[in-house]
């Protein structure tokens, strides 16, 4: 002790170190505010405005899309994305079902870029989360808004893609999934400053129904009232009556449509919820109520179809990658790292001496979930069964069938000290491994996203289907007009039958389905294609050359000609 101070010694790696410590509290500063909070009253209205996160930063996010099933779908929210100023270079992918942005939040929100795309029928597919121990009208009260603008208020902070204020009071948030560093940490600021404490948040259920939802339920409402329109027709109901019950069937059921249809509008694009809108509305300014009905409960259910048929050609796709299994065998001893610690020492007794050690416990293997694997755990793998995780040998022998990777197809021997790679099967054990890369880290994951990204560069077929609907459907739309005025002015039926039956998604969907099937089944196969138009390409070649035997060879020769 010199003075009120104090000296510590460490020797650590044969150098002595000496600290000077004074004993007096050296005060720490303070943190700096992450959010400003206007003083307010509840006296008058209080604009959301007024309390708003101070962040910025620019950064590149993604999240999935629901009811993202067509390259026309794509290719216009694309565009409409491309009108906000905090937003460039976004990327919507049919395929994924996802949008990737990048987006500058000293300009505008993340969710102004989820409203434009939930406009055109395509909300954030995360799940709900809810502010644990905090009710709506605490929060509205504590921040001086009115409850009617608490959801406008959440939705400016940043990561936040939607809030929901539900009927009991409660505060439900979409978050952007697997956010930024910095944007998640900008994001629980700001809401530990709405909050006056650190966010709790737990999975909740929404009262708010989807867009699929609502299509579905209102192409069943139609569905259900359309043999009652067809009754009242044959029985010469009044015409009041007969106009009453097929109006709320082509409400109800178009409603999302029409929904649709006026954001496309709205955000300057033209898409096939423009034709079948009109078609409908000129059906009922005719008062041809079961053409009405019929075009919009085929609407409902054909969209409903294809976004199904689609979310399992996606799972299909993905099936086809992720080889990881759910669990691992984990040793319970934690691994002895290479590393040793400074030393030191002590005038304090240790208590215990060596022989009053307890023995060491025996090691057992126990199932743990994949998530809870980290680098340096060690891991046992038996014969037939998946590599959870990359790693090296450091006890047992086996063979390694290394086809997916390298195309071998004989299984390559494995001892103490070589790397296995997460993906790949242990056809002879056991063995064991000390982790070094897990989940995204893996030399697999890097496989699935290189995958992933060359499905994304579409074929040149579909750049030229996509840029002849982009002048189809205006020419569909006003083409349809002339034809009806010109060859068939008593039949405007002609006009709106043109408007249904050259809806273009047939064809757009034609070219990207087969081509991200082809390519995640020849990832399948173990040959990773360089996107569509290699695929393209390889339609016309007459002769392939092979570097060495087993590449596409099974290894095993057969007699294939006696003379």
């Amino acid at each position: 002790m010199v003075d009120d101070d104090e000296v510590f010694i460490d020797i650590a790696d044969g150098t002595v170190t000496t600290t000077l410590r004074s004993s007096t509290p050296i005060p720490e500063p303070a943190p700096e505010p992450r959010q400003v909070v206007a003083e307010t009253t509840t006296s008058g209205p209080v604009l959301e405005a007024e309390i708003v996160a101070e962040a910025t930063g620019q950064y590149e996010v993604t999240w999935p899309l629901l009811g993202m099933d067509c390259p026309d779908c794509a290719s216009k929210a694309t565009r409409a994305l491309k009108h906000l100023d905090q937003v460039w270079a976004p990327v919507v992918s049919p395929t994924a079902g996802e949008v990737r942005v990048n987006i500058d939040l000293s300009v505008g929100t993340v969710a102004e870029a989820a409203r434009v795309l939930r406009s055109l029928g395509h909300a954030p597919n995360v799940p709900h989360l809810q502010l644990n121990g905090v009710s709506a009208s605490s929060l509205a009260n504590k921040n001086g808004v009115p409850i009617a603008r608490l959801d406008r208020l959440l939705r400016r902070q940043p990561g936040v893609l939607d809030a929901e204020i539900t009927r009991d009071d409660r505060v439900l948030l979409q978050l952007v999934p697997d956010a930024p560093e910095g944007m998640e940490s900008d994001r629980d600021a700001a809401l530990t400053g709405l909050l006056g404490a650190a966010p709790s948040l737990g999975l909740a259920d929404s009262d708010r129904l989807r867009p699929d939802q609502r299509r579905l339920v209102g192409g069943a409402v139609s569905f259900a009232l359309f043999p009652i329109v067809i009754l009242l027709e044959i029985l010469h109901a009044p015409a009041l009556l007969l106009g009453g019950v097929a109006t709320v069937a082509v409400v109800i059921g178009g409603a999302e449509m029409f929904r649709e249809a006026a954001a496309g509008l709205k955000n300057r694009q033209i898409g096939f919820q423009v034709l079948t809108s009109m078609a409908v509305l000129g059906a009922v300014l005719l008062t041809m109520w079961e053409e009405a009905l019929i075009v919009v409960i085929l609407v409902a259910f054909t969209q409903h179809l294809e976004g199904d048929a689609l979310v399992r050609a996606r799972e299909a796709m993905q099936g086809g990658l992720d080889r990881l299994p759910r669990t691992a065998r984990r040793s319970n001893k934690p691994h002895q790292h290479s590393f040793s610690a400074p030393m030191g020492f002590s005038l304090a007794s240790s208590g215990m001496s060596p022989m009053q050690a307890p023995p060491p416990a025996a090691e057992t293997w126990e199932e743990v979930p994949i998530d809870l694997v980290r680098p340096g755990d060690k891991l046992q793998i038996r014969s037939g069964e998946l590599i959870p995780a990359d790693g090296v040998i450091v006890a047992g022998t086996g063979s390694l069938d290394m086809a997916p990777l390298t195309g071998e197809s004989v299984p390559v021997d494995v001892e103490s000290g070589d790397e296995l790679n997460a993906g790949l099967v242990l056809q002879r054990g056991p063995v064991e491994i000390e982790v070094s890369a897990t989940g995204d880290d893996t030399r697999l994951s890097g496989l699935i996203e290189a995958v992933h990204t060359f499905r994304e560069e579409p074929p040149r077929l579909q750049g030229l289907v996509e840029r002849f609907t982009t002048i189809w459907v205006p020419i569909v739309l006003f083409g349809s007009v002339v034809i009806w005025r010109v060859l068939y002015p008593d039949d405007i039926t002609t006009m709106l039958l043109l408007w249904v039956v050259a809806c273009p998604c047939a064809l757009l969907l034609a070219a990207p389905m087969p081509h991200a099937a082809i390519l995640a089944r020849a990832a399948h196969l173990g040959a990773i294609v360089r996107g569509g138009h290699a695929m393209e390409r390889l339609a016309k070649v007459d002769h392939v050359l092979l570097d060495k035997t087993g590449t596409l060879t099974s290894g095993r020769p057969t007699i294939g000609e006696i003379t």
